[in-house]
């Protein structure tokens, strides 16, 4: 639901702003994501397993957390700030630089609260933000000049601000700030690479979307962000992946055999889904898909085919990575993201040199997405192999 309520927001700017402006909020959303992706692997994936340790230690890590992504958030607050006035849309920087801080909160207490089996509290207040955020795009659907992007990014900051309080006080939750250098120090170097791990990707689109501005123009960053966002739903049950099945496994005592598993069987079925679904939206009639994304739905429909396969590959790199994340493995992790970033930041740089064109850069995330998914799912299959042979000597 948080999830939702953050692409519906997208999709209400798309829907009111010119080509140029969704363009430069397709860069500040980018800034945002990465500070989600910071904090969900810095002190999210902590969170999650410490789901077998108890509540109080699970209180303890909450606690910590939220005190850290409160400053953390304020520090990205400003770079939206700067990257706005950079952009021209100084107005548009002041929402997200309002959003940012209480979002990455929020985000600590949803982990806390489904990490103590306690997901309907969660979905309590998700729900609460993703209605509001459902009801300004539907005010866009229907009266179309009657909001401002601005006017819509607030809105949105508001409705994170009361989720963030919501979910606090259900799981009922003060921030920590006596001992939190000793708690940092704990795990520093794990929760470097995660936090590292689970920015990279959203700073990899950051860097794929400052190429895409600088080398073609904010119609390049538009239709790779806007076929993107029709992909929104399959990305949202992508990125809960790891938040669903990780503290379930670590409470049940299940073994990565029996993850592995399971996280192949979700991979085949998203995988396919993602492309069969996202070629066929192609075929949409112009005025569907302009309902949709507005004046950049043209832009957008161009690289969609293609941006689906790239989600296919995603899919079994997340997939890969989940397993990783559960073994507790953050160097393999982090390593795999970083392989990612390179190869994809290189290839769609030389190929909008070349091209000129949002084809291009699409045509490069899609080869190095597929490239380094190969390269981390035959590293995790192995491995598999190999328990599954130590396992069959044990009991020999």
């Amino acid at each position: 639901m948080s999830s939702i309520s953050n692409g519906l927001i997208v999709l209400a700017v798309a829907r009111v702003a010119s080509v140029d402006t969704f363009g430069a909020a397709a860069l500040l959303v980018t800034i945002s994501a990465a500070a989600l992706g910071v904090g969900r692997g810095a002190v999210g994936t902590p969170i999650m397993l410490a789901a077998g340790s108890g509540p109080a230690e699970l209180r303890r890590e909450a606690g910590f957390a939220s005190t850290a992504m409160l400053v953390f958030g304020l520090a990205f607050s400003c770079v939206a700030v700067v990257a706005s006035c950079l952009l021209g849309t100084p107005g548009l920087g002041a929402a997200f630089a309002l959003a940012i801080p209480l979002a990455v909160v929020a985000d600590v207490f949803r982990y806390a609260l489904i990490s103590a089996s306690k997901p309907h509290l969660a979905l309590t207040w998700d729900a609460l933000w993703a209605l509001g955020s459902g009801t300004l795009f539907v005010i866009t659907l229907f009266w179309r000049h009657t909001l401002t992007a601005v006017t819509i990014l607030f809105c949105w900051a508001l409705l994170a601000g009361i989720s963030a309080l919501g979910l606090a006080m259900s799981y009922r939750q003060t921030p920590y700030f006596r001992g939190i250098a000793s708690w940092w120090r704990t795990m520093y170097r794990s929760r470097l690479r995660y936090g590292i791990e689970g920015s990279l990707g959203q700073v990899n689109d950051l860097i794929v979307t400052s190429i895409a501005t600088a080398l073609i123009g904010t119609s390049a960053a538009a239709a790779i962000r806007g076929a993107a966002l029709i992909l929104t739903p399959f990305a949202l049950l992508l990125g809960a992946l790891p938040l669903v099945l990780i503290p379930e496994a670590v409470r049940g005592g299940a073994s990565a055999t029996e993850l592995w598993s399971k996280l192949c069987r979700i991979g085949f079925v998203s995988s396919l889904s993602i492309v069969a679904i996202g070629s066929a939206l192609w075929f949409l009639p112009a005025r569907v898909g302009q309902l949709i994304l507005g004046d950049s739905w043209d832009f957008a429909r161009d690289v969609l085919p293609i941006i689906s396969i790239n989600y296919f590959a995603v899919t079994w790199g997340i997939v890969a990575m989940t397993h990783l994340r559960f073994q507790g493995k953050s160097g393999q992790l982090l390593a795999g993201t970083v392989a990612y970033c390179l190869t994809s930041s290189v290839l769609c740089t030389a190929m909008a040199l070349m091209t000129r064109t949002a084809m291009g850069i699409a045509v490069g995330l899609t080869v190095s997405a597929v490239a380094v998914a190969i390269g981390l799912v035959l590293h995790v299959h192995l491995a598999h192999l190999a328990r599954l042979r130590l396992e069959g000597r044990s009991r020999g």
